[in-house]
């Protein structure tokens, strides 16, 4: 098991005193709907590249809050939308990022696939981003409400 990092100093005490209700949950959830300017042109087509290279072959979509509110767990106060921010990085750190995700992790994958789908990543990127740098744009959805 590698070794776990200890909580950055500025998360502390101090850090959580600053939220008026500790009771109150902000849950980040980074799956659509949002609007289709914030997918950058390409999107569709590196996530049908990701759906055919997963080892994660048994996920199914779920909403996060609905489940823990099916459960008893959570209840839903609001929501916000953020406005979008621009974000840009190159094709090799945007490859790389996929790696950190579930079903890409390179202890799951085997070497070939990794090879395999980072060069068919990389040759549509490449078409699509020819100064080497993907851009698009980020949002966040946060759900706020109280624990049960």
């Amino acid at each position: 098991m590698p070794e776990l990092l200890p909580k950055p100093k500025h998360l502390g005490p101090e850090y959580a005193s600053q939220f008026a209700d500790p009771a109150i949950v902000a849950a980040y959830h980074h799956r659509p709907p949002y609007a289709p300017a914030v997918f950058p042109p390409w999107f569709d087509e590196v996530q049908t590249l990701i759906e055919r290279y997963s080892t994660n072959r048994a996920y199914q979509s779920y909403n996060l809050i609905a489940e823990l509110e099916q459960r008893g767990l959570f209840e839903q106060h609001g929501v916000h939308l953020s406005e979008a921010v621009s974000f840009e990085q190159s094709v090799e750190s945007y490859i790389e990022s996929i790696h950190s995700r579930n079903g890409f992790s390179r202890d799951r994958i085997t070497h070939q696939a990794a090879t395999d789908f980072d060069a068919e990543v990389r040759g549509l990127l490449v078409e699509r981003c020819p100064d080497g740098t993907v851009q698009f744009n980020l949002v966040a959805r946060i759900v706020f409400g109280r624990p049960r």
